[in-house]
């Protein structure tokens, strides 16, 4: 690990009523806002299947209900329009380990979505997995005792001889990338953070090799982002030879 972390890479985030279409060389990332006016709530409501209503009712909390339910809503939406289907008419398939796909249609559109507080970034590539992850910087995490037990110990050693200006920065991209790789690969908390080693710096705008160790794997490659101010993100696709185009969408809900 370098003296001085550099900077994520910040995506020009461009604005779209209908995304382009989604080639085997791009890899589309985009960024949704999840505090949506009642209204807009009540719209995304409607697209969500019975188990999805189902389990929106269990939030206590109306804020995380809306937030739910926005970042439900809109994953609908937006696969609706790679698909050519209603948001409704979307159906989602699992992993053993719990990772969704799109079941049927006959489509070859993979996704990875992940949420943090306020904003929620959802990955899609054409044939190949991938996987997002997205954290707001909270101050009342000690980067050096969650590094002690989710990290290796050189990887926790690295992140304790920075200065402490760059520590948290290079732990939430560490950690993002992390969990990023392991919602990518489907084994989620089953891979073991602490088994993730060789995690390069956070990050240049190419996409670089991560080593998991496994001979099987296929080649992975990660772009640690800058999706806002106050969170860190990272987007892990298989194979490499992609680019990333950071989407929003055009009219904000308000």
């Amino acid at each position: 690990m370098p003296a001085r972390y550099p900077d994520a890479f910040r995506c020009h985030w461009r604005a779209v009523t209908r995304p382009p279409a989604l080639a085997p060389d791009r890899v589309h990332l985009w960024r949704l806002r999840l505090d949506l006016s009642r209204e807009r709530i009540a719209e995304l409501a409607g697209h969500l299947s019975p188990g999805e209503q189902e389990r929106a009712a269990r939030f206590r909390l109306p804020p995380v209900r809306d937030r739910y339910i926005a970042g439900r809503g809109t994953l609908r939406e937006l696969l609706a329009l790679y698909l050519g289907i209603k948001p409704a008419e979307v159906a989602f398939a699992y992993s053993m380990r719990g990772k969704p796909q799109v079941y049927g249609n006959g489509t070859d559109v993979r996704f990875n979505m992940a949420d943090s507080g306020a904003l929620a970034l959802v990955g899609l590539a054409l044939g190949r997995e991938c996987g997002v992850d997205v954290e707001r910087r909270r101050r009342d995490l000690d980067p050096l005792e969650i590094a002690g037990r989710f990290f290796s110990p050189a990887e926790a050693a690295a992140l304790a001889a920075l200065p402490l200006p760059e520590r948290r920065r290079a732990f939430f991209c560490a950690w993002t990338a992390k969990e990023a790789f392991l919602k990518g690969t489907g084994e989620g908390i089953f891979g073991g953070l602490d088994r993730l080693v060789g995690w390069p710096p956070c990050s240049t705008p190419q996409p670089v090799r991560l080593n998991y160790g496994h001979e099987d794997q296929p080649d992975w490659h990660l772009l640690n982002i800058s999706p806002a101010p106050g969170y860190a993100g990272s987007l892990v696709v298989a194979g490499g030879g992609w680019q990333v185009v950071c989407l929003r969408q055009a009219t904000p809900a308000t």
